[in-house]
């Protein structure tokens, strides 16, 4: 939805080419979400091959998923924790932590996102249109 909504989130996924697959996973057979990047945006994959992700992120368990994705810790501190692995071309990795970071600025409430991220990015839309829009799914 971001992708929609913020220039410099649109502009790093722009720079993946289409049919791109990047796939974040919580845990070996945990839960699994997969976008694909496709010339009109990402949309959200159903179903995929291994083989065609191009950029994974593998939570090493449930409760490392739970830390970053609830605001505990942040994408860099989990990282440098070992918490998750990550496969794919270091530019691309770079790009998709970029884009979790601002992700987190939107998400979280400015005194949780000063704990996790070094410096909250500027927002191109409230948290309030941000939220209205991914839960109306535009």
């Amino acid at each position: 939805m971001l992708c929609r909504y913020d220039e410099n989130i649109r502009r790093e996924v722009g720079n993946w080419r289409p049919g791109f697959v990047f796939c974040m996973k919580a845990s070996q057979d945990g839960p699994a979400l997969c976008l694909l990047h496709t010339e009109n945006g990402v949309e959200r994959l159903k179903q995929y091959e291994p083989s065609q992700v191009d950029m994974a992120v593998e939570f090493r368990s449930i409760d490392a998923a739970f830390l970053v994705l609830s605001g505990q810790i942040g994408i860099a501190q989990a990282y440098s924790q070992h918490r998750f692995t990550m496969h794919g071309s270091i530019a691309d990795c770079m790009t998709m932590v970029y884009c979790v970071e601002r992700i987190e600025a939107y998400l979280f409430p400015k005194f949780i996102a000063r704990k996790i991220l070094k410096e909250i990015p500027q927002k191109q839309i409230s948290t309030v249109s941000a939220y209205w829009h991914a839960i109306l799914k535009d």
